[in-house]
């Protein structure tokens, strides 16, 4: 079969990376959501990454070739004549089955029918449609423009001529088919990486390890790329919740019930990149904090702080005074944003701070310690007071940790 237009039905981030890789092989595509937002975002998602891609001469059209293949609808009219359609919504069945009915209608009966699900047997997806045997999986792995594998899943009506064209299809985007001919949830990748996932999730649950130092030994020991906890936080918790979910619902296995932790973390809305906070947390831009600020700092008093802490560590004696006379954030706020700037050093820099009173120089300190190698590393003593004012020796913290607090003069 020959495949020369795909409509993309979704366009999150597994939705908008298989736009991208079709446009980038030369193929038209219509990417279509409910939602026009969602559209123009994964727009100049995709835009931004084709540019990169084109800037170092990894694909061979420019930019606005390829973004010039690609047209974003929200009605699946507008791709009614495509060879080929791959949902990549929500991870919910029912979801899944409303969209392959209505797609049914609008496409013709020679276009093939994919889901790009992770764990949803395929047979369960089609199994109502007036033609099961055009549906398969093509289940791509996020991120979908750095990843070559794509299992290509039979559902029990499936036949091997559908099969053949989504192996074929795989092959022209300059992927990897892996066949997978018994419809099983979870499929062979995921049924591994899932149980793996659920571990690490675990560990950091039980406090054995952190999320940083589980994610870097699976890089530096495994020679993966990404660990399995910033997987979670790029791909969403609640994506694989549902996912994990499904595999457990289908089977029962009690190896693939979600960890107490995955399922509080989207109780909570840390769902990862795309809400600032999962495993990690990110700024507005999704760039991962290395040291979290407390939660109950907006967005625009985490910016106000960060700017702060970043002038007053190069020395603003201007912004230094305004901040004694009470204009700026509290020492304890001031205190978080420091560390956040200066989280590379090895030794504690001149802090500032007067708003003493009422904070509690030990909560202070208690966010400031952490900069230190080790409690050996520390330094021996706390000071508090204000420039000008005579300073007040205190012996240690809360915790009995001994540290320095001073100003610059």
């Amino acid at each position: 079969m020959n495949i020369k237009k795909v409509m993309v039905v979704g366009c999150g981030t597994m939705g908008s990376g298989i736009v991208q890789v079709c446009a980038q092989s030369g193929l038209q595509v219509v990417m279509t959501d409910v939602s026009q937002e969602m559209l123009d975002k994964a727009l100049k998602t995709i835009a931004w990454s084709v540019g990169k891609l084109a800037d170092k001469g990894k694909i061979a059209d420019d930019k606005d070739t390829v973004m010039g293949r690609i047209t974003a609808s929200q009605d699946y009219a507008a791709g009614a004549d495509a060879d080929l359609v791959v949902e990549a919504v929500f991870e919910s069945i029912e979801v899944k089955r409303a969209v392959f009915g209505k797609l049914e209608k609008v496409v013709s009966a020679q276009c093939l029918l994919a889901s790009n699900t992770s764990a949803i047997p395929i047979s369960a997806i089609g199994g109502g449609l007036e033609h099961p045997e055009r549906v398969l999986g093509l289940h791509f792995f996020n991120p979908v423009p750095m990843l070559d594998a794509v299992e290509v899943i039979k559902g029990i009506s499936t036949s091997e001529e559908t099969m053949q064209a989504g192996v074929d299809f795989i092959r022209f985007l300059g992927k990897e088919p892996i066949r997978v001919d018994s419809d099983i949830a979870g499929f062979i990748l995921n049924r591994c990486n899932m149980l793996l996932n659920m571990e690490a999730y675990r560990l950091v649950e039980q406090k054995v390890s952190t999320p940083k130092d589980i994610d870097t030994g699976f890089r530096l020991a495994f020679g993966r790329k990404m660990g399995p906890l910033e997987t979670s936080d790029l791909v969403g918790l609640d994506v694989q919740l549902m996912a994990y979910t499904n595999v457990y619902d289908e089977e029962k296995d009690p190896r693939f019930y979600p960890p107490s932790i995955l399922r509080r973390k989207v109780e909570a809305g840390h769902l990862g990149r795309k809400t600032g906070k999962g495993w990690y947390d990110y700024d507005k831009d999704g760039k991962r904090r290395t040291e979290p600020l407390p939660d109950d700092i907006a967005d625009e008093e985490r910016r106000l702080h960060e700017e702060v802490a970043e002038e007053i560590v190069s020395g603003d004696d201007e912004q230094l005074e305004r901040y004694l006379s009470g204009d700026m954030p509290s020492a304890e706020e001031l205190g978080a944003a420091l560390k956040h700037e200066v989280r590379d050093c090895a030794e504690f820099p001149v802090l500032l701070g007067s708003t003493i009173t009422g904070v509690g120089i030990d909560r202070l300190a208690d966010y400031l310690c952490e900069l230190g190698p080790s409690p050996d590393e520390r330094p021996v003593t706390v000071r508090a007071g204000t420039p000008d004012g005579p300073e007040t020796e205190v012996a240690a913290d809360s915790k009995g940790d001994p540290l320095l607090y001073v100003f610059r003069t």
